[in-house]
């Protein structure tokens, strides 16, 4: 059985028309889903029988009139999230200035560490907060070679007490952050 479209646009169009504006609040919106579903109808016809095409173009304009909506929920919340982007200061001269000093002297004193202890910080899984001022807000992680000789673990534990204090002072010589920092310590 072949489904004539046009009858069926202009029997059920004026109030599917309605229910799409009643879901989108949008009069151009429900118009435009109208036709789509007219549009999916026509093609799911040509490809098999459509017992009933009232429900068939309801189920259709339903599931459009979501993703639509949908689509808007998130396109609002990139909107806004945008504006918040836009609302934040860039960081001034000074802050820029106290950024490249800070990572001047981390890299300086990483540089300055014997040959083990480099590898040390290179290989070991250690976070620290960029924006902490105290070495009591960072986290460090159990030793991960616990496993191995005693020697081995002498020379580690030396090395990491050695990456310890060297982040200790870059730490106590690090401005205190801006109140209005991203990374609070406490969340960290």
């Amino acid at each position: 059985m072949s489904l004539d479209i046009s009858a069926l646009y202009r029997r059920y169009r004026s109030e599917l028309l309605h229910h799409l504006q009643r879901l989108v609040q949008c009069p151009d919106a429900a118009q435009d889903l109208l036709q789509e579903s007219y549009v999916i109808l026509s093609r799911s016809a040509a490809v098999g029988a459509i017992e009933h095409p009232r429900g068939f173009l309801y189920r259709i304009a339903g599931n459009l009139a979501l993703d639509h909506l949908r689509h808007n929920k998130i396109v609002d919340a990139h909107r806004t999230a945008w504006a918040t982007h836009e609302a934040e200061p860039f960081p001034d001269a000074a802050e820029q200035l106290s950024d490249q000093q800070w990572r001047a002297l981390l890299h300086q004193t990483i540089a300055e560490l014997p040959p083990r202890c480099e590898m040390l910080l290179s290989c070991t899984n250690y976070t620290a907060a960029a924006t902490a001022t105290s070495p009591s807000c960072w986290i460090f992680p159990k030793a991960p070679w616990k496993s191995t000789s005693s020697k081995a673990w002498r020379i580690a534990a030396g090395a990491w007490a050695s990456i310890s204090t060297a982040l200790t002072v870059i730490a106590e010589a690090r401005p205190a952050p801006a109140a209005s920092s991203i990374f609070p310590a406490a969340a960290i």
